[in-house]
């Protein structure tokens, strides 16, 4: 045949067209047999669609005359499956693994083309990738065998088909036509079962020796091949139409391989074929002169085996960087029916056992590379050749233990302190879970180096290495010693058996403060009392000093505290400079050089002092103990001064009196003592103006021994002065003198003595009031020989004469030290009773005429006693009583002082007999009255002088005026000149 164009009204309903053609010359008749096209599907891609909630996902295809397409029939599996007329469906619910999906394209001629879909998803490698997931597509023919079998998904998910025809989206993944296998034909019959009755078949056949050489041989007729049995094709056929008679035996070809079977057999089974492998088989017909006829030929696909064997000659090697190679060769039996490889990668977590698989994917090549592996790790690889039919073959499983390799310091956490101290770090690391390395650790190097400046010291580097106990999945150590308050960067090193890892990045770390060191340079300078403290801040400060502690402990005194005294208060007083002193002054502690000053202190005693500086983390050590004696300053007043006795004067002897004084050390002496200093102020009580002053010291050396009790004898006295003593302490290097301490006392006075030459006191009875039994005394200005001090008390004493010896004078003592005790004399009781009056004192005790009339008048004048004026009652002590009429006494004066008494020169009266006495008192009285008389007289004359210039110059109710002062005398003479001696008697008097 040539080609023939027939007129088509439906090309797309054609399924076959059968063509007869008779000669009509020979009547031969031609047969043929004309199919559309086989068509295909020439592209698939997967589209992303981007929504406002999440993107989807479009399956779309094309397909060879599309116009000639009845339906798309898209089937998941026996249930699920969905029928559209447009080339697309949505993917819903995808996931990270394999699916699978039926294309069936459904033309309307009634032919159908079927397609198996693989879709594989992954996790996208960048974010520069255009779509959310990874996509790669597989297509491959649908055999014989699965033609109505459904796709096995080993996730459940859907598609749905598309409304309206996307026009936009972007491509995820594209497979075309010519990466498409080519499906091998299907064995489809294109010639009828048997020739058409009005095709016959012409033959001529003669009997005799005359052989009619045919024609050609046609070819064989309906050559089938069945491929039913594993490993073997049985091909069948019937004869051929023209010069069937003729056939003798038939030659089948295939591959390189041949065989001859006699005719009439119409099978042969080819044996010992490759699985899957598609062979052309041809079959000739040979007549009798061994000449081929038409051949006829026809592809079989060897039946697939049921299960494939394992690959062969698996071989892992670890390649740079980091991956595993993974190369095989086909399995033996069914190396043809191998579609692809499944091939998966795992390792045993060596901490829980269990397998984690590292890679999983299916590919039609015989090697795979990936990565990156886990060093020092158990891989183990098993590939599972799959046949196109989607069964496994026998899995083949291969171990490789990678290399030792050490770990990557980013596979290292940063170093992370578990506890920040002042001068130790406790840093701890980990492994990351994805650090690619099983090798065995052996150590983990902390390296800590302090930074100055941001720039690190290598001179401050500290490392330390710590054993990794197998167990352990984070890795600690104590980095040691270090500089408290300061940065550090730290990173960390990981050591396997392959090696040490590189440093991690540095970690900045700042310790913490610790306690200072102890200030330095401190100084001490003692006042009297205080002290100024001066320091530098610690040289080593580990932290920000924030206070300063002074402690300040009192030794002792420098000088010594007698027994007597309580001991000094203890001073152990600690004292806290903190940022703020006072509230006016702000201090910072961030200096070098500090003062500070200690007040209330003891002068002139040892003291302790130490600094210790605190920061944040506490109080650092004090410093070396340093000592500072505070100045001398003014002493306290010296305890119990006191007068321990009084002697002198003595009898017969010129003045000498001393006084002991006695006193204790000062309980606060604050310094070294030098010397006592004494001054006493005296002065009498009638004489102020002139003081008698004396001034003593008591000295003490520097190597004398200090006593408790002092003393001192005074013997320059003078008699009865009233003394103030001041008694001072004087120590060394204080110009001031203690406060004074103060004592008054009375110096002894001296013992009387009289001057005998001078009459001081007389006797005269007559001018006393009664001349018989009085006499009148009159003492005048004594005048005594030495100045003894005042005479205190007087006593006079009277004795009669020509009876009894007269009284010698008597000097002696007063018994002063137990109260004032007069001395013993008989009073005029005792001696009025005597036939003979022996010496008894007239006057009181404790006379003291002199004060009695200080008291009256303030003016000097002799003093007058009257002896005898008094009449006693019986019992009185010392009373003054009547003299004897006509008795001569004799009469001694005693002076007395406060320390004794001295009696004067005896002196002698007489008193008067009775009849004198009347005749005296008889003339007294008569010039008595006769005075009063003249006093009479001059009163009447005066008023009669007066009474004219009275009248003269005022009313009678008026008063008399006042004498000017320049007319008193004429009025004085004029008023007393009629008697004027009388009135200078009473003026005198």
């Amino acid at each position: 045949f040539s080609d023939i164009a027939l007129p088509v009204q439906d090309r797309c309903s054609v399924h076959r067209l059968n063509v007869y053609r008779t000669d009509a010359r020979t009547s031969d008749c031609s047969f043929g047999v004309w199919t559309p096209p086989r068509l295909d599907v020439t592209q698939i891609q997967v589209l992303q669609i981007e929504s406002n909630r999440k993107p989807s996902y479009l399956l779309t295809w094309d397909v060879e005359q599309q116009e000639c397409v009845s339906e798309y029939y898209v089937a998941l599996d026996g249930i699920l499956h969905v029928r559209t007329k447009n080339p697309s469906v949505r993917l819903e619910d995808i996931k990270f693994t394999k699916y699978r999906l039926q294309i069936n394209v459904i033309y309307r001629n009634e032919d159908v083309v079927q397609r198996l879909v693989e879709i594989f998803t992954n996790p996208s490698a960048n974010d520069t990738a255009p779509c959310d997931f990874q996509f790669s597509i597989q297509m491959r023919d649908v055999v014989k065998s699965q033609k109505n079998a459904k796709p096995n998904n080993p996730i459940t998910f859907r598609v749905a088909p598309v409304v309206s025809t996307v026009s936009n989206g972007t491509v995820c993944a594209q497979l075309k036509k010519s990466a498409i296998p080519i499906p091998a034909a299907i064995s489809v019959s294109k010639v009828p079962a048997a020739i058409p009755p009005n095709c016959p078949v012409r033959s001529a056949s003669n009997p005799g020796d005359l052989t009619i050489k045919p024609g050609p041989i046609g070819p064989v007729r309906n050559l089938r091949a069945i491929t039913d049995i594993d490993r073997c094709v049985l091909l069948t056929w019937q004869p051929p139409i023209d010069g069937a008679p003729c056939v003798k035996e038939y030659l089948i070809t295939w591959s390189s391989e041949s065989r001859i079977i006699d005719a009439p057999k119409s099978t042969f089974n080819v044996t010992n074929l490759e699985p899957c492998m598609s062979y052309e088989f041809t079959v000739h017909a040979i007549d009798h002169a061994n000449d081929k006829g038409t051949p006829a030929s026809i592809t079989a696909t060897v039946r697939e085996l049921q299960q494939l064997s394992e690959v062969t000659e698996l071989e892992l090697n670890e390649v740079e960087p980091r991956s595993l190679s993974v190369k095989w060769k086909p399995p033996v039996n069914g190396t043809y029916c191998v579609e692809s490889y499944r091939v998966s990668a795992w390792y045993t977590v060596p901490e829980t056992g269990k397998e984690e698989e590292v890679f999983s994917n299916t590919t039609t090549d015989q090697h795979v590379t990936f990565g990156e592996v886990i060093a020092c790790m158990v891989y183990n690889v098993q590939v599972i050749p799959i046949s196109t039919s989607k069964n496994d073959g026998l899995n083949e499983i291969g171990s490789l233990k990678t290399k030792e390799r050490t770990i990557f310091s980013y596979h290292i956490k940063p170093v992370t302190p578990d506890a920040i101290n002042a001068r130790s770090l406790e840093l701890s690391t980990s492994l990351h879970s994805e650090n690619n390395n099983n090798c065995l650790l052996v150590s983990v190097r902390f390296n800590c180096t302090m930074t100055k400046d941001n720039e690190p010291d290598p001179e401050t580097q500290i490392v330390k290495e710590f054993v990794i106990p197998n167990s352990n999945s984070s890795f600690e150590g104590k980095v040691e010693p270090l500089v408290p308050y300061s940065m550090y960067a730290c990173n960390a090193q990981i050591q396997n058996i392959a090696g040490w890892s590189d440093p991690t990045a540095s970690t900045s770390i700042q310790t913490l403060e610790d306690v200072p060191e102890s200030p330095s340079v401190v100084e001490l300078v003692g006042d009297n009392r205080a002290m100024n403290i001066t320091w530098n801040a610690p040289i080593i400060k580990n932290g920000v000093v924030v206070r300063y502690r002074i402690h300040v402990r009192m030794v002792a005194p420098e000088y010594p505290i007698p027994n007597f005294c309580a001991p000094l208060e203890e001073f152990n007083e600690t004292v806290d400079l903190r940022d703020e002193v006072n509230p006016d002054e702000s201090r910072s502690w961030d200096g070098f050089e500090f003062k500070h000053t200690i007040e209330k202190l003891n002068p002139y005693t040892l003291y302790i002092v130490q600094i210790a500086a605190a920061t944040g983390a506490g109080l650092g050590p004090y410093s070396d103990p340093a000592e500072v004696i505070t100045l001398p300053d003014v002493s306290n007043k010296t305890e119990s001064f006191r007068i321990e006795k009084v002697e002198g004067p003595e009898l017969d002897q010129p003045y000498k009196s001393s006084v002991w004084f006695a006193w204790r050390l000062p309980c606060g002496l604050h310094g070294r003592l030098t010397r006592f200093y004494g001054q006493m102020h005296g002065v009498r009580e009638d004489d102020s103006i002139m003081p008698h002053i004396i001034k003593w010291e008591v000295y003490v050396a520097d190597s004398e021994t200090i006593n408790d009790t002092y003393s001192y004898v005074e013997d320059r006295l003078k008699p009865e002065y009233n003394y103030t003593v001041t008694l001072n302490v004087e120590v060394a290097n204080v110009a001031e003198l203690s406060p004074d301490v103060q004592l008054e006392f009375q110096s002894p006075a001296g013992i009387p003595t009289i001057d005998h030459t001078e009459e001081w006191f007389n006797v005269d009875v007559f001018e006393a009031p009664n001349p018989t039994n009085t006499a009148r005394i009159v003492l005048g200005n004594m005048t005594l020989t030495s100045d003894f001090g005042s005479i205190r008390f007087m006593a006079l004493l009277i004795s009669e004469r020509h009876c009894q010896q007269d009284p010698p004078p008597r000097t002696d003592f007063i018994n002063i030290t137990e109260g004032s005790n007069w001395p013993e004399i008989p009073d005029w009781g005792n001696a009025s009773d005597m036939v003979c009056a022996k010496q008894y004192q007239t006057t009181p005790e404790f006379w003291n005429p002199m004060a009695r009339m200080s008291r009256e008048e303030a003016r000097s004048g002799p003093i007058e006693y009257v002896v005898g004026k008094d009449n006693c009652k019986k019992g009185q002590r010392y009373c003054n009583g009547p003299l004897k009429p006509g008795t001569e006494y004799a009469l001694i004066v005693r002076i007395f002082s406060r320390s004794g008494f001295t009696d004067s020169e005896m002196q002698v009266f007489r008193t008067d007999s009775l009849i004198k006495v009347g005749l005296i008192v008889s003339a007294v009285i008569g010039c008595l009255l006769l005075a009063f008389i003249g006093g009479l007289v001059i009163v009447w004359r005066k008023q009669r002088l007066l009474l004219p210039a009275q009248q003269t110059g005022r009313t009678p109710t008026e008063e008399p005026s006042d004498i000017p002062v320049k007319n008193f005398p004429a009025q004085y003479d004029e008023l007393f000149q009629s008697n004027r001696e009388k009135v200078s008697k009473e003026f005198q008097s």
